[in-house]
């Protein structure tokens, strides 16, 4: 009874921390020095690596460069995720402010309902690698008056091993990149094309796109990733089952992102670790500040000591 509990709760937990930028949470300040990411230095970096497009590539960089100034903005996600016969889900809405310097999300999840977590919306805070849920009312993990759930992304092995350990589901991929990161792995697309002039949000935009496999960023030489970022970015996709990436990018006039689309492909199969996942995100209001702070510790139930008490472990 248990084996089902955990897996049907890693399950709820996996997928809202899919939508709610959990990656984002994974590593605090960006490379742990409590600043944004940005060029790095011409002796730490590889060389320019030129597409067909090079016009493209210089946009998306100075996009990058001030995306990773801003270091947080408002943002709203249409996620989906596949269904047990593999075709995609209806969209879940996820509202409210991302950052990326430090990282930090306070997030409103609504939409399809997320299975074991009860009916409602789903509130998500994430600070310092560490992820609160705080469920419905009438969620069956609620316990004691205690509605909030603390994930500690901290753990070895970061959100793949934390939702592992939730019930197998750690290669879900992880989609919550922050949009300076996702410019930055455009910037590694060997297709990256100015596709054209778009109107999005009432904006006028200019819209890239192009497509990214493992291999492809593991032997790139890219202008604002260290040798170090693009390791660390290789082994996350690993680790997480994504095989490729469809990247799309709306910038607008001040340079900044407006919309983005991402496609994560996984090899074939049949399970959740196998399919396609989706995220299409509106950016708006670049500098809005995330104000959460970590709900009282007598309200937060630490999911992972709940499913590992003594006896309860089969």
């Amino acid at each position: 009874m248990l084996t089902y509990r955990k897996r049907a709760a890693g399950a709820a937990l996996a997928g809202v921390l899919l939508l709610a930028g959990a990656t984002a949470c994974e590593g605090g300040d960006k490379g742990g020095t409590g600043k944004a990411a940005a060029p790095s230095p011409a002796a730490d970096r590889s060389p320019v690596r030129r597409t067909a497009d090079e016009a493209a590539v210089d946009a998306l960089m100075s996009a990058y460069e001030k995306t990773s100034a801003a270091k947080s903005a408002k943002v709203r996600m249409a996620v989906r995720v596949p269904k047990p016969t593999g075709a995609l889900g209806d969209p879940i809405e996820t509202t409210g402010v991302q950052g990326w310097d430090p990282s930090v999300v306070d997030l409103t999840v609504k939409g399809a309902s997320a299975p074991g977590l009860g009916s409602g919306t789903v509130r998500v805070i994430g600070l310092n690698g560490i992820s609160y849920v705080q469920l419905p009312a009438d969620s069956p993990l609620a316990s004691g008056g205690k509605r909030w759930v603390k994930l500690d992304l901290k753990e070895p092995g970061g959100t793949t091993g934390a939702l592992s350990r939730l019930g197998g589901l750690g290669d879900a991929p992880q989609q919550g990149q922050d949009p300076a990161t996702l410019l930055a792995l455009m910037i590694s697309s060997p297709n990256l094309k100015h596709v054209g002039a778009e109107t999005v949000e009432g904006a006028d935009t200019e819209h890239y796109a192009g497509t990214l496999t493992v291999d492809e960023l593991r032997g790139d030489a890219n202008p604002v990733l260290t040798p170090s970022d693009r390791s660390k970015l290789v082994t996350a996709m690993g680790t997480a089952g994504i095989q490729a990436y469809s990247l799309e990018v709306w910038v607008d006039r001040a340079g900044l992102p407006v919309r983005t689309k991402t496609t994560a492909e996984t090899p074939g199969g049949t399970d959740l670790a196998h399919m396609q996942f989706q995220v299409d995100a509106s950016y708006a209001e670049y500098g809005a500040v995330a104000t959460a702070q970590a709900p009282p510790e007598d309200e937060t139930l630490d999911l992972f000591g709940m499913l590992t008490k003594p006896g309860e472990g089969a």
